[in-house]
C-alpha cells in the first residue's frame, strides 16, 4: 500500500491506458476538443503527457486551464428553453486523466484502511442501488418475520453536491494518511474552479464556483 501512495501512477502505460479509456461520443469539452482527437494518436503523445502528469503530481499544482468547465447538456426538448438542459461539467481531456489518478488513489486508500462503512453502496466499488435495496429489503423481511415493528426514514439532501463545504472537505482529507501531493493536488484544484454557460450555441462568461464540480470524477467520491 506504502508505494501506491507515495509512487506517481502516472508511467507511459497507464496514461495510454487512460487516452484508450476515454469515451469519443462524449461532447466536447472547453476548448471545443473532441475526446477522440487525443484518442486517436496517444501512442505519440503518450510520452510528453506522462512528463506533464508526473510534474503536477510531484508538485501538487493544478494547471489553470483544467479548473475551466463548460455547463448545461442539452438533455431533450427545444434548446431555446433553459429547463431542456442539464448542469454538468466538462472538463479538459488532461484534467480527466489526471483526476482518474487522483481518484484511483483515494478509492483504494479508502477500501485499503476501511475508512468507508459497509452500509455504504453509493460509489463504492461493486456497490449500487440494487445492492442497497437487497440489504434494506432483507433485514426489514427479518423484523417482520418475527413480529417486529419496523419504521423507515428517507432522507433526501438537497444540492448535495452544491453544498459541501470546502473547509470540512478539506479537513477530512487532511486527516488521512494520504500521500501530501494527493492532498495539495485536491485543494489546488478546488481553487480557483470557474465555469460557464453555452445554451443555445450562445456563450456566456466565466463566473468562479465554489462547489464540488457536479460531473467531475473526483466530485462523487469527495
Amino acid at each position: 500500500m506504502a508505494g501506491w501512495m507515495t509512487k506517481p501512477p502516472a508511467d507511459s502505460e497507464h496514461v495510454q491506458d487512460l487516452l484508450l479509456w476515454l469515451n469519443a461520443r462524449m461532447s466536447k469539452e472547453p476548448y471545443g476538443i473532441l475526446h477522440r482527437i487525443p484518442k486517436e494518436p496517444a501512442i505519440v503523445i503518450v510520452g510528453p503527457l506522462s512528463i506533464i502528469f508526473h510534474w503536477f503530481w510531484e508538485s501538487g499544482e493544478v494547471q489553470l486551464n483544467w479548473k475551466l468547465a463548460i455547463i448545461a447538456i442539452f438533455k431533450k426538448g427545444k434548446k431555446e428553453d433553459p429547463g431542456a438542459y442539464r448542469l454538468f461539467s466538462l472538463t479538459s481531456v488532461p484534467d480527466k486523466i489526471m483526476e482518474k489518478f487522483i481518484l484511483e488513489v483515494i478509492k483504494k486508500y479508502l477500501r485499503d484502511n476501511t475508512d468507508i462503512s459497509h452500509s455504504q453502496h453509493g460509489f463504492t466499488r461493486g456497490m449500487s442501488c440494487l445492492t442497497n435495496l437487497i440489504s434494506f429489503y432483507d433485514k426489514v423481511t427479518q423484523k417482520i418475520d418475527q413480529g417486529k415493528p419496523v419504521d423507515v426514514v428517507f432522507l433526501d439532501f438537497s444540492k448535495a453536491f452544491d453544498t459541501v463545504s470546502h473547509i470540512i472537505l478539506l479537513d477530512k482529507l487532511s486527516s488521512t494518511q494520504l500521500v501530501k501531493s494527493v492532498i495539495h493536488w485536491v485543494i489546488s484544484w478546488l481553487k480557483g474552479q470557474a465555469q460557464r454557460l453555452i445554451v443555445n450555441k450562445v456563450t456566456l462568461g466565466w463566473w468562479q464556483v465554489t462547489r464540488v464540480p457536479q460531473g467531475s470524477l473526483l466530485g462523487a467520491v469527495l
